[in-house]
């Protein structure tokens, strides 16, 4: 089906007479993307309508799958006098498929939505999952949107310093889908073959890191602290998108090779089997030197049943049980970071043991499913409002 703008791409041929329209910066691979899809999914099953409006991306049949309908547009206009024309063509859409509301579903899409919003005559909702300082624009548009859903509690902090009444704020943590991350689905096959290529010497402890390659992440800290463990078998696994990051790769490996870490270090680029990389893991590191706002992927490292080190702010302190699902240890510590390693090397009985606490207690809090609910009880809230009303 060709993607134009003024026609919907669609699955399904019920019309269920609740609808919500979403806008996303666009369906690549990234939590906007997979938030969208999974609601998409939970929602249709409870008769609603998930209308996306965004760029295309690889999430586009998976949402096709699910049930959601989808219009193809730029939703980031390069300037703005393309916002407003973009705004009036969102606002076009929202006439012809009648939706109950929109939602923003991240910060770079926020005006847009407020401006679309207003020309329909509709309200709107907003998540905020990553920029914690909102500029002029941004805030003007939350301050109007009926509820703001925050994906972490330390996002909503923030928010609320910015001025943002707390009581519109709802925090829904995202999750991940128990289907598609479990250790049972995972045979010793692949683990082995993962081994094989990584080199992994017999008695070894596998030290992961999937945190994206980037600044903020904590990769420098990671190879100092590997640095002040070099008497214990281990091997570091950094999972990372290094064709694109080419010159920060370049100074990590740089690092390395001073550190005289060639050996014990491996960088293996971005993975489309994180399941089986975790599963091939014994412990998973996310040493960032920003406080973290999402928190997906130490919540996925937990759910296939690997403990965790992580830095202790932001968004981390909500979803690690220090001591019993993983370690929260001192930010921009390689001191601290060490320490930690060295309890999961020399522990491995204790380390099984968090990592099974830790599946337990993500399986329990963090899904997809749930996140899903607790969206949905907000759609409801949102139908129940007087026309016109601001939450």
């Amino acid at each position: 089906m060709a993607d134009k703008p003024e026609s919907a791409q669609r699955c399904t041929e019920e019309v269920p007479h609740l609808a919500v329209l979403h806008l996303c910066p666009d369906l690549e691979l990234n939590d906007t993307a997979i938030d969208t899809v999974a609601i998409a999914e939970y929602a249709t099953s409870k008769n609603w309508r998930t209308i996306v409006v965004g760029n295309n991306g690889a999430h586009l049949d998976s949402l096709l799958r699910a049930g959601g309908e989808y219009f193809n547009i730029n939703t980031s206009p390069s300037s703005w006098y393309k916002t407003i024309q973009t705004s009036f063509k969102v606002a076009k859409i929202a006439r012809t498929t009648k939706p109950a509301f929109l939602h923003a579903r991240a910060n770079s899409v926020l005006w847009l939505t407020y401006l679309a919003a207003k020309i329909a005559g509709l309200p709107f909702i907003a998540t905020v999952d990553n920029d914690l300082v909102i500029n002029k624009q941004n805030r003007i548009a939350l301050k109007s949107a009926s509820k703001i859903i925050a994906t972490s509690g330390f996002i909503k902090e923030s928010l609320k310093k910015q001025g943002i009444a707390a009581e519109k704020i709802s925090t829904i943590i995202r999750g991940y889908d128990p289907r598609h991350l479990d250790p049972r689905n995972i045979n010793s096959t692949q683990v082995d073959k993962l081994w094989g290529t990584w080199d992994i010497p017999t008695a070894t402890v596998v030290i992961l890191t999937t945190a994206p390659l980037e600044k903020g992440q904590g990769h420098e800290v990671f190879i100092k602290a590997l640095d002040l463990i070099k008497n214990l078998p281990f091997k570091a696994i950094i999972a990372g998108d290094y064709d694109d990051k080419q010159g920060y790769f370049t100074d990590l490996w740089s690092q390395v090779e001073a550190l005289d870490l060639n050996r014990r270090v491996l960088f293996i680029g971005k993975q489309d089997d994180t399941a089986s990389v975790y599963t091939a893991a014994d412990v998973v590191v996310y040493p960032s030197t920003t406080p973290a706002t999402a928190t997906r992927l130490p919540i996925q490292a937990q759910a296939m049943s690997k403990a965790v080190i992580v830095s202790g702010h932001g968004a981390n302190l909500e979803i690690i049980k220090s001591g019993e699902t993983g370690w929260l240890v001192k930010p921009d510590n390689p001191e601290k970071l060490a320490l930690a390693l060295t309890d999961a090397i020399t522990d491995t009985i204790r380390l099984h043991k968090m990592g099974q606490a830790a599946a337990k207690w993500v399986k329990g809090s963090f899904t997809n499913q749930k996140m899903c609910e607790q969206e949905l009880e907000i759609y409801q809230e949102m139908i129940s409002l007087p026309k016109g009303a601001v939450a």
